[in-house]
């Protein structure tokens, strides 16, 4: 498996943000001046561009040993769905077959672009073991 260690970060939340007064003595207490510190200072575009999005899947909804999704959609910047193959989706771990004991779960990341996104079915999701000292990801690779 392949890892792409560039990219354009797009946060989701504001990890940065803390109460300023806290923030502010933690840095002239802790930090020496010449730490280079976090910085927003750029304007992301309105539309994330790239080759490969890289999801970086940290934690679960509370079940320590699976993580899961039901689907993914990606729209152009025209509000157009983007249509999606199995050639471009792509997970690590793969699904549960990996482990040992496993085989032929339907669970796999194909089930991610299939357009069955609002279900219960089991079939229609992706499934893949949390592994120790590993990051879930899902890599979403658009060749045109």
């Amino acid at each position: 498996q392949c890892h792409f260690d560039f990219a354009q970060e797009i946060l989701f939340i504001d990890y940065l943000q803390k109460s300023s007064k806290v923030a502010a003595k933690q840095q002239i207490r802790n930090c020496p001046r010449n730490m280079e510190q976090a910085s927003m200072d750029y304007e992301a575009p309105l539309m994330p561009c790239g080759f490969i999005f890289q999801l970086q899947l940290l934690t679960s909804w509370g079940d320590p040993y699976y993580i899961g999704l039901n689907g993914l959609e990606f729209y152009g910047d025209d509000g157009e769905k983007i249509l999606l193959t199995e050639n471009n989706i792509s997970a690590f771990p793969d699904s549960v077959n990996v482990l040992d004991n496993v085989s032929g779960d339907v669970r796999t990341p194909d089930k991610l672009i299939d357009g069955i996104n609002d279900t219960n079915d089991g079939r229609h999701m992706w499934l893949a073991p949390i592994l120790p000292g590993l990051v879930n990801r899902i890599y979403v690779i658009f060749d045109q």
